[in-house]
C-alpha cells in the first residue's frame, strides 16, 4: 500500500505477504492544516536528529529530521523549497502523528 501522508510517500506491506483488497477511490479531503507552512510527523515516534535550524534555506528533498518508529529510522525531507521559520522539536522528543514539528516562513508570493 502506498500512501501520501502530510506530503510524504509511505509504503506499507502486510505481514502476511498477501494482497490487500482494493479500497474504493474518491477524492481525498483537503488536509486540515496549512500544508504549505507546516511540517508534521507522518507517524508517531522519537526524533533522532534535526538537520535544520530556524532561518535555514531548504530545497525540495533536503532532509529535515530523522524519526524513529518501530525501530526503523525514517528520514523526512522537505516537500518544497523555503526558509524554516520555527523548529518545535529536538533530538529525543517523542512526537505524535500529525504533530507540528517545523514551520516554513510565509513567502511574499503566498501571503
Amino acid at each position: 500500500v502506498v500512501a501520501i501522508v502530510d506530503g510524504q510517500r509511505i509504503e506499507l506491506w502486510p505481514e502476511s505477504g498477501q494482497r490487500l483488497p482494493k479500497v474504493g477511490g474518491g477524492n481525498a479531503a483537503p488536509p486540515p492544516f496549512n500544508a504549505e507552512r507546516e511540517v508534521r510527523a507522518p507517524i508517531p515516534g522519537v526524533i533522532l536528529s534535526v538537520a535544520v535550524q530556524p532561518g535555514a534555506s531548504v530545497t525540495p528533498g533536503q532532509e529535515l529530521y530523522v524519526l524513529e518508529a518501530m525501530k526503523m529510522r525514517n528520514p523526512i525531507s522537505a516537500g518544497r523549497a523555503g526558509i524554516i521559520q520555527a523548529v518545535h522539536v529536538s533530538p529525543g522528543a517523542h512526537v505524535q502523528h500529525r504533530q507540528v514539528l517545523m514551520e516554513f516562513a510565509v513567502d511574499a508570493a503566498s501571503a
